[in-house]
C-alpha cells in the first residue's frame, strides 16, 4: 500500500537504467518458482535477448512479477502460461498469456481500480486488489499502458506497453 502511494506521488521516474528485458523477465519467473512447480505449470518464453528498455528497475520487475503472479493465480493446476516480448513502433510489448477464466466483461474495467479484486477459482479467496492498479500506475509513469484481453477459447492476455 505505501509503494502504491509513494509511486502515485511520483512524477518522474527517478532510477532509469537500460535493462535487458530477457533478464527481467527470468528474474521474475525465477522468483516465482515454487509456485509455478506447485501448480506444475509449464512456463514458455519468447524474448530476444537483445532487447533493451529504459526505466525503474525495480518498478518494472514489479509490475511485471503482479502480472505474472496474476497469471499463476488465475492459471488451471497442469496449465501452461506464455510470456513474450516483442518490439513494434518504437514500444517494446511484454505479453503474458494465460489458460485461466479470464476476466468478466462487468469486470474489465473495474480490474485496474485500487482494491477491486476478483476470486481466484482454485482458493475462493480475493487478494488485496492493488496490483493491477500498481502495474497501471507502473506503465502511466514510463509513458506506457498495461492492457487486458480476454482470449477466444479461454484465458487472459495482458500486454504491457513500454516506449524503446
Amino acid at each position: 500500500m505505501l509503494e502504491l502511494s509513494e509511486l502515485e506521488a511520483k512524477k518522474t521516474l527517478q532510477k532509469v537504467e537500460s535493462l535487458s528485458v530477457s533478464a527481467l523477465i527470468k528474474t521474475v519467473l525465477e522468483s516465482k518458482e515454487p509456485m509455478l512447480s506447485g501448480k506444475r505449470l509449464d512456463v514458455i518464453v519468447n524474448a530476444g535477448d537483445d532487447m533493451k528498455i529504459k526505466g525503474e528497475p525495480f518498478l518494472l520487475h514489479q509490475a511485471l512479477s503482479n502480472i505474472i503472479q496474476n497469471a499463476i493465480d488465475f492459471s488451471p493446476a497442469g496449465g501452461r502460461i506464455e510470456v513474450a516480448a516483442h518490439v513494434s513502433d518504437k514500444r517494446l510489448f511484454i505479453v503474458v498469456s494465460d489458460e485461466g477464466p479470464g476476466i468478466p466483461d462487468y469486470s474489465m474495467e473495474k480490474v485496474f481500480d485500487r482494491f477491486f479484486s476478483l476470486q481466484r477459482p482454485d482458493t475462493g479467496k480475493k487478494s488485496t486488489g492493488l496490483g493491477l492498479n500498481f502495474v497501471k500506475e507502473v506503465a502511466n509513469l514510463h509513458n506506457g499502458s498495461i492492457t487486458l484481453e480476454n482470449l477466444p477459447e479461454k484465458g487472459l492476455r495482458a500486454t504491457l506497453a513500454l516506449p524503446v
